[in-house]
């Protein structure tokens, strides 16, 4: 494991109430730790409100990761597990993450911004590059068929767990690769 128990301990076992609450101090720490106060990192909470499902009480939390004169270079956005069991609410997740990271592509000082949709301890990873004039966020969408259910934010697309060392691999490395790119 990289990362200390004292951060591991918070994603282990069920959720209290499965809300996206149970996860906001989890995360919280986690990325205080990967960007801590002493470094010229801001981590600041947010919520965010969708009225896109109704499989949800429609909030996602929302962490952004800023540097200088609050400049973004990392999002993370969680949900409550639950919301892995509707296409809806994953779509609403993806489609949130999307529209964030179009949001302040423009504004991030580094060449990659990175973001992170978590759904309770499952992990899906994005980036776009922002050297671009229309960048492509990868991974890229899955067009919604106008006539046909289409599944545009499978299950599949969180495929690691935070709690896993596959997880806090690959969180690590993005985390790494911000700390380069703003040095």
């Amino acid at each position: 494991m990289i990362w200390p128990e004292y951060v591991n301990r918070n994603f282990q076992g069920p959720p209290i109430n499965d809300n996206e609450a149970d996860y906001h101090g989890a995360y919280n720490k986690l990325l205080h730790y990967l960007f801590p106060p002493e470094s010229d990192f801001i981590v600041t909470p947010g919520h965010l409100h969708s009225s896109n499902s109704s499989n949800s009480d429609g909030t996602d939390i929302s962490f952004e990761v800023s540097i200088g004169n609050k400049l973004p270079v990392f999002i993370l956005q969680s949900r409550a597990s639950r919301c892995m069991d509707y296409i809806s609410t994953r779509q609403a997740a993806d489609l949130h993450i999307r529209q964030r990271m179009g949001d302040l592509a423009e504004y991030c000082p580094i060449p990659r911004l990175h973001a992170v949709s978590a759904i309770g301890n499952n992990l899906c990873f994005y980036h776009l590059t922002t050297e671009h004039v229309a960048p492509e966020i990868i991974p890229l969408a899955i067009p919604q068929h106008l006539t046909k259910s289409t599944d545009t934010a499978p299950v599949t697309q969180w495929d690691c767990e935070i709690p896993s060392v596959e997880g806090e691999r690959r969180l690590q490395k993005v985390v790494d690769e911000i700390k380069a790119m703003t040095m």
